[in-house]
This record gives structure tokens, C-alpha cells and sequence, in this order.
């Protein structure tokens, strides 16, 4: 983010702040215009109640330090007066962060500081403010190029024991229509709900494991799955063919869109591994339907 900022605002006299030998609550600042930065990047992928906290703590903590750190703030800042305090963050999880920085914004001013502007206001920048700048680093730095956004925020699952038990149990009847009547009907039924079940029970561990050994593949793998799920969603409300033919239609196809997008970072069974999860998933929480 500090080659975005000197970027996008060097016109505007961008001066960055090392961290060393500490943070003062400023990533950095412009010059002519009175912008001041602070950057807050998830340590995890939460969900969106958790995010929202999480963000609303780190704006007020980083407010904080203005007056903590007042004094080195005044020597690096000198004659400049911060009128537009920034908080930079993938997304806003929440609406209500727009109302909470409107309060804080009375409370910076009445600290009184010298460097903070009569006329102070906070706003809230996602990723989509600086998006041409990231990919035109990525572009000289040789990466790949980026045209979306970072990865969403989880959605809650709010579902109990009861209800996800009848979505699956319902879902693989369908699934196995065909065979009802037949004399291995009850055994294939028993194995797809126990398994579909245990799948989705265990795709918040599976999915962890990823996100905290590797967290940069966690982010490309989640973006994929999140964008997949929208196609899911809509290949659902088209199909005319059977509900089995459909679950192993979609699940193969993420599988090949994993291999496909993020080898060699994921292996082809790591990447059957996150589908059979998925598919779980969306089973259980009905984002998958056949009816």
C-alpha cells in the first residue's frame, strides 16, 4: 500500500511513516492536501459480524494514538494539519461503520490537537479506491493481474443441527431418486447423508488449515469458490437433468477451475478435497438446490 500511496498521491506531496520506531497511528500523509492514511488488513478471513467489530476496534485504537503519540506526531507532521483521516481496509463489512466514523470524527476534534484540522473528517476507503494502481504494480512487478476485488466476507451460517440434517437428508433422496425401490437404496442413501454430513461438519477445519498455513492461497482459493458458488447458484435454477448429474457436474467443474486458476499452488487433490467440502457446504446451508 505504500507504493499505491506514493502512486496515486505523489502530486499531492505523499510523505510515508516507517513503523520503526513504532506506529503512530499514520501510515502516512499528503502535504498540499491534509490526508492522512491508516491501514487495516484482516489476520483472517471472519465473518461479517466479526469483521465489522474488528474494524470499528482498530479505527478507534488508531484514533487513540493521535493523542498518544501527539508529540512525535507533531514533530513529523510540522506546519501540516490532517482535515481527512483515511482508514484503508479490503471491504466495509457493514453500514454501520459510515455512522460510527461520524462520531469519532467529534471526538478527534475534541482532543484538540495541534495537527488535526478545525475541519477533520474520517472516511472509509475498500480496495476498489486504489485497484488500478495495485494492478499496474502487479503489472511491472510481473505478476498476474487482478480484476477483481479481494475476497468477500463469509457469510454467516446461521442454521441449527435439525435444519442442516434436513437439507441434507432431503437433498441426497433427490440425488438418489433413481434407485429408490432398489435392494441397495437404504445403504447408498445411509452413506451419501452420513458422508455429505461430515463434510460439511468439518469444512470450517479444513478450510482453517489452509487460511493459517498458508494464507495467500486461502485468499486466491476463496475468491474462486466465492465466484463459483454465484454460478452454482444460477446452474441450479436452470437444470433440467437429474439432481445427481448436477452436484457431480458442478463439483467437477470446480475442481478443474482450482487446478486451473491456482496450480501449481494447489494440487488436483487438495483441490478435490475443497470442492467435496464445498459442495457439502452449499448442500447443507441450502445454497445449493434442486427444486
Amino acid at each position: 500500500m505504500q507504493l499505491v500511496f506514493k502512486r496515486k498521491f505523489a502530486a499531492d506531496g505523499y510523505q510515508c511513516i516507517t513503523t520503526s520506531p513504532g506506529d503512530y497511528g499514520l501510515e502516512g500523509f499528503t502535504t498540499l492536501t491534509g490526508k492522512g492514511f491508516q491501514c487495516y488488513c484482516p489476520e483472517k478471513n471472519y465473518s461479517q459480524k466479526e469483521f465489522y467489530e474488528h474494524q470499528r476496534n482498530k479505527i478507534n485504537i488508531d484514533l487513540k494514538k493521535l493523542v498518544k503519540n501527539k508529540k512525535e506526531l507533531s514533530a513529523i507532521l510540522g506546519e501540516n494539519k490532517i482535515i481527512n483521516w483515511i482508514f484503508v481496509t479490503p471491504v466495509i463489512s457493514h453500514n454501520n461503520l459510515l455512522s460510527y466514523i461520524k462520531e469519532k470524527e467529534e471526538e478527534v476534534k475534541g482532543y484538540s490537537l495541534d495537527f488535526i484540522h478545525k475541519d477533520f473528517s474520517i472516511s472509509i476507503h475498500d480496495a476498489g479506491y486504489y485497484i488500478t494502481e495495485m494492478n499496474d504494480i502487479r503489472y511491472f512487478k510481473g505478476e498476474a493481474i487482478s480484476f477483481d476485488l479481494p475476497p468477500p466476507i463469509l457469510n454467516d451460517v446461521d442454521i441449527d443441527e435439525t435444519q442442516y440434517n434436513g437439507n441434507i437428508k432431503r437433498k441426497s433422496a433427490l440425488r438418489l431418486s433413481q434407485l429408490e425401490g432398489s435392494a441397495s437404496y437404504e445403504r447408498k442413501l445411509r452413506f451419501l447423508e452420513e458422508s455429505t454430513t461430515q463434510d460439511f461438519l468439518s469444512h470450517t477445519e479444513f478450510f482453517g488449515k489452509i487460511e493459517k498455513e498458508a494464507p495467500v492461497v486461502y485468499a486466491k482459493l476463496s475468491r474462486v469458490i466465492h465466484e463459483f458458488t454465484e454460478y452454482a447458484a444460477r446452474q441450479s435454477n436452470i437444470w433440467t437433468g437429474s439432481a445427481h448429474e448436477l452436484t457431480e457436474k458442478l463439483s467437477d467443474s470446480l475442481v478443474e477451475t482450482i487446478v486451473n486458476d491456482l496450480g501449481p499452488l494447489i494440487t488436483k487433490s487438495t483441490a478435490m478435497t475443497a470442492a467435496r467440502h464445498t459442495v457439502a457446504r452449499w448442500l447443507a446451508i441450502c445454497e445449493l438446490d434442486y427444486e
